[in-house]
């Protein structure tokens, strides 16, 4: 066999970007691109390969849905146009994980259930749950057996001392008859994290200030109670809002 009289150039190898020789600043703003949605990241339970977890959702105003579909390029959901993170990129090496995972886990983060927190704090671990600074829960699990998650949601959001905000949804707390009341079932649901957070900020009732409820809520409430006794008496929404944290307060051992 002849052998061919023009071998083929070797082709040179390319040597990779240099990623850390650049700024910090131009890395800070490659981390944010890659990492950040500003709308916040939407997550729902779900079920693959017999493993429980968590994936990025969208809904649907109009139908009352959540949904796994992903957004195509451009679409929008309630306005926003769907943006595609690459998580990955904390894998890469040591140093872009330490400088870039504070933005991952740091930006607001959405849940459609205590389901969804819970499995979400059970796979990130307690190192990463301090990172957390923003959760809101859109719904609470119901049911007799389902409403144990709830419980377990919050125990496991004890490592999370570094929150700014915890929202929670109107609608499971319209029950109550009362801004005490309320107050009272917050506490026994979540009593773990109140407490584990006021032992880490210094002040037993920090939490207090933590919590989110829309304005909306402290303006249903109509009655008090004395005793066993309903005692019809209109109260302003914002005297609701001072006895739910008064009484949070007092709960926690605060006053």
């Amino acid at each position: 066999m002849k052998k061919a009289k023009h071998a083929l150039p070797r082709q040179k190898a390319e040597k990779p970007f240099p990623f850390m020789e650049l700024p910090p600043e131009l890395r800070d703003i490659i981390y944010e691109m890659t990492l950040v949605d500003d709308n916040g990241i939407l997550l729902m339970s779900r079920t693959k390969g017999y493993r429980r977890g968590v994936v990025r959702c969208t809904y649907d105003p109009a139908e009352w849905h959540y949904t796994q579909r992903v957004l195509e390029k451009g679409e929008t959901n309630r306005g926003i146009v769907s943006k595609e993170l690459v998580p990955n990129l904390l894998a890469v090496s040591k140093q872009i994980h330490h400088e870039a995972v504070d933005m991952l886990y740091g930006q607001d983060l959405m849940f459609r259930d205590t389901d969804a927190l819970h499995r979400f704090l059970t796979i990130i671990g307690h190192r990463n749950s301090q990172r957390l600074l923003s959760i809101d829960i859109k719904e609470l699990c119901q049911g007799k057996i389902k409403q144990t998650l709830n419980h377990c949601a919050f125990m496991s959001l004890t490592t999370a001392t570094k929150l700014k905000a915890l929202h929670l949804p109107i609608d499971d707390f319209t029950h109550y008859t009362c801004a005490k009341n309320l107050a009272r079932g917050l506490f026994c649901m979540a009593h773990f994290f109140l407490e584990a957070y006021g032992v880490a900020n210094g002040r037993r009732d920090a939490a207090v200030d933590v919590i989110q409820l829309d304005d909306e809520i402290f303006g249903r409430f109509q009655a008090s109670w004395r005793g066993n006794a309903r005692v019809v008496k209109q109260h302003t929404a914002e005297e609701n809002q001072a006895i739910v944290r008064a009484e949070l307060c007092r709960l926690l051992g605060a006053n």
